[in-house]
């Protein structure tokens, strides 16, 4: 995913930051919200893709189910 490269070059920014004591310190706060910000919209997709996962899922499942009923029935009113 490109949001754990962006984490990644980030954090690497963060750590730079830290390391170098002549850069502003708005900078820190700056790199600190972004890695929150790409942090939170990574788990918003990732929890909007396996609910989407799930929906479809469950309707396969539900469709499987009501074919094998549908012939079960089938057989059950033809044999009887």
């Amino acid at each position: 995913m490109y949001s754990e490269n962006v984490l990644n070059v980030l954090l690497r920014l963060l750590i730079a930051f830290i390391h170098d004591r002549t850069q502003m310190v708005w900078r820190g706060y700056m790199y600190a919200a972004l890695l929150f910000v790409v942090a939170f919209v990574q788990s918003m997709m990732l929890h909007q893709y396996f609910h989407r996962c799930m929906v479809v899922g469950m309707r396969i499942r539900s469709a499987l189910v009501a074919a094998v009923y549908k012939k079960v029935g089938w057989f059950i009113t033809y044999f009887l």
